[in-house]
């Protein structure tokens, strides 16, 4: 991936969390796909968000900017196999199981092996979890986020680029960014956070509009 999202969210109709689903995690490689030809766009039976909520993937399987509906351009499908591939061995009963560690397992919405979790041994809590081959297959290729152009990490946005995108101080993107003025950040780079140019540009251009459009007192 170009960068990692800071969560992705599954949500029903009526905007409720399903089983999140991100890329957040420890920083490693990304195993080889078996096959290269990644999947059409498939259709899903639930929305996704990404990017802290900028980026929605609708039920036709398109990626969108969440602001105003506008597909992402060249925005394709991370699916779990993508991000995650563990180790295949086989448990005391004899059955095949993926070796899931502790350590890939977040505990905050929006991780993609949340769902691990209801395979863990009860009272264990270090030990990798140990996940049954066909409820991983069942979920491998699995949609959890998006990778597109605008997310490489030279076209991702600091807070000085922000700052001079909007003709305003570090400072104020910084007071923005604490009231909750300003999107959240699609991803957080070295604990830091960083944005996508369209995101951005789309926000100030809707800021803009509104104050047009904000009747005299």
């Amino acid at each position: 991936m170009a960068a990692k999202c800071c969560s992705f969210r599954a949500v029903d109709d009526n905007g409720e969390d399903r089983y999140a689903q991100g890329a957040d995690g420890p920083s490693r490689t990304v195993p080889e796909r078996r096959d290269r030809t990644r999947p059409e766009q498939r259709p899903a039976e639930r929305v996704l968000l990404d990017g802290s909520g900028a980026y929605r993937r609708d039920l036709d399987g398109v990626w969108r900017y969440t602001a105003d509906g506008t597909a992402v351009p060249g925005a394709v499908d991370v699916v779990l196999g993508d991000l995650y591939d563990p180790a295949t061995t086989e448990d005391p009963n004899g059955r095949p199981v993926r070796v899931v560690p502790r350590a890939w397992i977040l505990r905050r919405p929006g991780h993609p092996l949340l769902w691990v979790l209801d395979h863990a041994e009860p009272g264990v809590r270090r030990a990798p979890v140990l996940v049954p081959v066909e409820a991983w297959e069942e979920r491998v290729a699995q949609p959890v986020g998006l990778l597109a152009p605008e997310l490489h990490p030279s076209q991702l946005l600091g807070i000085d680029d922000v700052a001079a995108l909007l003709d305003v101080t570090a400072s104020t993107v910084r007071a923005y960014l604490t009231r909750n003025q300003l999107p959240p950040p699609v991803a957080k780079v070295g604990g830091s956070p960083v944005w996508s140019r369209p995101v951005v540009e789309r926000w100030a251009s809707g800021r803009r509009t509104r104050r047009r459009v904000r009747p005299d007192p």
